[in-house]
């Protein structure tokens, strides 16, 4: 008996058997995935990154990260006046290519200004998709007389977003619209708002080099 057991050989196979097992418990003592991290170290990863870097990298691809994700969203916001968006993540958010827009920005700031390769109209128009939901709640726009963008298509898209809002696709309350100073294109915004009864939670329109505005709240001026 004894001598049997001594001069037991294992087989090839059960010997490359337990080579896997051995070394995929020494892979998994060693080496950590993505998804092995807790929530709350996602949460610290997403706050160093803006709304569209961050969902253009993260979005789908999981059902746990696209719920980390969800978490975040209600203060997740884009400035499009500080230069931290490149041309091509621009370009994934107004073409909502990974739902960035319609499911997770919040606030958004813009100047025409300084986005002169972007397309204030295009990214107006990537709000006012009828086919998508917004959780946009916040807007500055800072614009100007020497602004690419029109009168005209700074109303309309207002206009469109109170009717999203009405249709339950939007979320817009506060609009912050921003001038150089008291002057015609000013004046001209003012009264087509007023004329198209175009309204929302809250409404200010500020003058920069007077630091003085006016605010509207629920349509009526206090």
């Amino acid at each position: 008996m004894h001598s049997a057991d001594r001069s037991y050989q294992p087989s090839y196979k059960y010997i490359c058997k337990q080579k896997c097992q051995i070394g995929a418990f020494i892979r998994s003592i060693m080496f950590t995935q993505l998804e092995d991290l807790p929530g709350e170290l996602f949460s610290i990863i997403f706050s160093y990154l803006n709304g569209v870097d961050l969902f253009i990298a993260f979005s789908k691809l999981n059902t746990r990260i696209n719920r980390l994700l969800d978490n975040v969203a209600s203060y997740k916001s884009l400035d499009l006046t500080d230069g931290s968006v490149t041309y091509d993540a621009f370009c994934s958010y107004v073409s909502d290519r990974c739902g960035v827009r319609s499911s997770f920005i919040s606030s958004l700031k813009v100047d025409p200004l300084s986005l002169p390769s972007f397309g204030t109209t295009q990214l107006f128009s990537s709000f006012t998709n009828t086919c998508t939901n917004s959780r946009l709640e916040r807007l500055t726009l800072i614009t100007s007389t020497l602004a690419s963008v029109k009168t005209i298509e700074i109303v309309t898209f207002l206009e469109q977003m109170m009717i999203a809002n009405e249709q339950r696709r939007g979320r817009l309350k506060y609009i912050t619209l921003t001038f150089e100073k008291y002057n015609d294109y000013y004046a001209d915004i003012l009264t087509m708002i007023i004329k198209r009864n175009i309204s929302f939670n809250t409404m200010i329109f500020q003058l920069t080099h007077c630091m003085s505005y006016v605010q509207v709240i629920y349509g009526k001026t206090p």
